[in-house]
């Protein structure tokens, strides 16, 4: 697996791996757009999850969740 991820990290292709000629998923190289994408869904989940507890954050707090500080 190592070896598969470097191989697609440096090439920067895509696999799809298949089940019955079926994809199952697919690996690939994140790019940065992709982490911050992921961080963001994240962090809006912990928020719902906290509004609905009643809880709240500064604008402060949310800035440095989200990497914008």
């Amino acid at each position: 697996m190592a070896q598969i991820t470097q191989r697609s990290s440096k090439k920067k292709e895509r696999l799809i791996v298949l089940r019955k000629n079926e994809p199952l998923f697919e690996l690939r190289p994140l790019s940065g757009k992709d982490v911050f994408e992921n961080r963001l869904l994240v962090n809006l989940k912990v928020a719902e999850v906290d509004a609905k507890k009643g809880k709240s954050s500064s604008l402060v707090d949310v800035a440095q969740r989200l990497g914008l500080d």
